[in-house]
């Protein structure tokens, strides 16, 4: 591939230079990144996307569809801003072209209603996801799910597409139930239509089994999933594709569930270097790794390194991301745990007024809660219950032990928990 490219870009001053050449760029792009070599399918799909805008434009279907596949790079590149730019202009474009003239009379404008406007939506739902932003990601997933059942029907692939990046989204958004009750059908269909190990088949088995570790039920069956989707990953995609580190992180998490910390830790210090060398330190994919080798050092009781592994990342976490509260609040029950009462106070202080100033999740959401949970117990542990009992009153939504329930982490040894 490299020498073929090498020969396409040495015939021609500019590269490209012609609409076939670009076809040509453009299919290239397409294996770099089912290879999952996607720094190099980025180079030639942002070529190919200048060329044509300035040949075609930016209107035109084949450039569509080359920022189209700009953007799914960029997602697995982990680089949400440059995703939801890329899909920002997808829709933008698609709402303009019209179908057919009869589609363009039924519907106005504003209110698009055809299957490329919904698949667009679709991907924006799964960019907002990455970026954190779940709220506006559910409310656009719904969109588009209803819209391409509507259009499609329930068994087409681009619907299951819309259903599970909604699916996914309400997972993170704590709503298990709506979100069970949307990948089981998606399972089912895509075992059916593509095989137990195509990659979205993978991905879906995948989600299921976090699912089941997020909802702490199922435990086995969850591990159960996780690791076979993790061992076909070795076999189709490679040992070292960013889609089988994503399972080996996964895994971690239902291992440090079962109460199995010194094992997912083993397991994630094996593959730092590997991202490392693959995605880079600077990748999202290096901040997961670390967040949950962090967490297994917590559960397997090695506070320091848990302490020094929460620090770093907090580093390259923005204050606006609402990952930003989950890593502190890891950050302050690690400090607890060391008896660090001063740092633990300022940093959900820190939290606080980040709330109250920009507002980056509402008052009452779970997240927030536990935030204030573990300051009130802070008061409380440092002698000053009449501050414990005023931040209470202030945040109604708090009640004893919900802190502990929601990020419950069992130290080796303390036993497992049943599935």
């Amino acid at each position: 591939m490299e020498s073929c490219l090498q020969k396409l870009e040495n015939s021609a001053p500019s590269f490209p230079s012609t609409v076939g050449i670009a076809n040509s760029i453009e299919r290239f792009a397409w294996v770099y990144a089912e290879c999952g070599l996607w720094k190099k399918a980025q180079t030639l799909q942002e070529r190919l996307i200048k060329f044509r805008t300035k040949i075609l434009g930016r209107k035109h279907e084949d450039t569509i569809r080359a920022t189209y596949s700009l953007g799914q790079t960029y997602w697995n590149l982990f680089d949400p801003k440059s995703t939801i730019e890329a899909q920002r202009q997808v829709i933008a474009a698609r709402r303009w072209i019209w179908p057919s003239w009869f589609a363009f009379y039924v519907n106005p404008p504003w209110m698009p209603d055809f299957i490329s406007y919904y698949a667009a939506l679709s991907d924006l739902t799964l960019a907002l996801w990455l970026a954190g932003r779940r709220d506006i990601s559910k409310v656009i997933g719904m969109r588009a799910s209803a819209g391409l059942l509507k259009r499609l029907g329930p068994d087409d692939p681009i619907t299951l597409n819309a259903m599970f990046n909604l699916a996914r989204t309400l997972l993170h958004l704590r709503e298990w139930d709506k979100a069970h009750d949307l990948l089981i059908p998606v399972l089912r269909k895509r075992k059916r239509l593509f095989g137990l190990n195509h990659p979205d088949t993978l991905m879906t088995r995948n989600e299921l089994g976090v699912l089941y570790c997020e909802r702490r039920q199922n435990l086995a069956i969850a591990e159960r999933l996780v690791t076979n989707v993790l061992e076909a990953r070795k076999v189709v995609l490679g040992e070292e594709h960013a889609y089988t580190l994503w399972s080996v992180n996964d895994l971690s998490k239902v291992l440090c569930e079962r109460g199995r910390g010194l094992e997912a830790a083993k397991m994630l210090e094996d593959i730092i270097p590997i991202v490392a060398r693959t995605l880079g330190d600077a990748h999202v994919g290096m901040t997961m790794t670390k967040g949950n080798l962090a967490k297994a050092y917590v559960n397997s009781g090695r506070w320091i390194q848990a302490e020094q592994m929460l620090a770093q990342i907090l580093k390259s976490t923005p204050t606006d991301h609402p990952d930003w509260v989950q890593t502190i609040s890891g950050y302050v029950y690690v400090q607890v745990q060391l008896q660090q009462w001063r740092d633990a106070e300022r940093n959900c202080l820190n939290v606080l007024d980040q709330i109250r100033r920009k507002k980056v999740l509402a008052r009452d959401n779970p997240r927030i809660i536990v935030i204030a949970e573990q300051l009130a117990h802070i008061y409380l542990a440092t002698g000053r219950p009449d501050e414990s009992k005023a931040l209470r009153a202030e945040f109604s939504a708090m009640h004893t032990g919900f802190a502990e329930k929601l990020y419950r982490i069992v130290p080796e040894g303390a036993g497992t928990q049943s599935p």
